[in-house]
């Protein structure tokens, strides 16, 4: 008979019980600034894309759009010209500083209007992320530091 090399099955449940009990042990102390950055970062990325889709609805149904930020709510909204909310509430987690209230109002031409704000800067464990927007164009951008 030949010889045949192999792990038996509970060598190997052994094994995927060890790195379970050693992950478990390992991520809550490692991973808390890296999560509260993580969501930082998806929270940016959600309220860019969101800006972006105000911006490119004014210029599709040629009317004006504002996303609006509301620091104390933790959220943000799109409202059309008529102030009637488009999509759903967008909630930003408790973790995360907003600097102020902001209204970003974007024109049919996707400028964004001289009475708009242009920067929102939001922040997390040290991590700071500020969107801007540049009013003659309505160019979006995000900046992290």
């Amino acid at each position: 008979m030949k010889n045949i090399r192999g792990y038996s099955l509970i060598e190997l449940l052994f094994i995927v019980i060890v790195v379970a009990v050693l992950a478990a042990v390992a991520i809550p102390r490692l991973g808390v600034p890296y999560i509260k950055k993580a969501k930082l970062r998806v929270v940016a990325r959600g309220m860019l894309s969101s800006l972006r889709y105000a911006r490119s609805l004014a210029i599709t149904n040629d009317e004006n759009y504002r996303l609006n930020v509301n620091s104390s709510a933790k959220e943000y909204k799109i409202y059309d010209s008529a102030n009637v909310q488009i999509g759903n509430t967008q909630t930003i987690d408790p973790i995360i500083t907003i600097n102020a209230d902001k209204d970003f109002i974007f024109e049919p031409l996707g400028n964004a209007s001289s009475s708009s704000d242009t920067t929102v800067s939001l922040s997390a464990e040290g991590t700071q992320i500020t969107i801007t927007v540049t009013t003659a164009t309505g160019r979006v951008a995000m900046q992290e530091s």
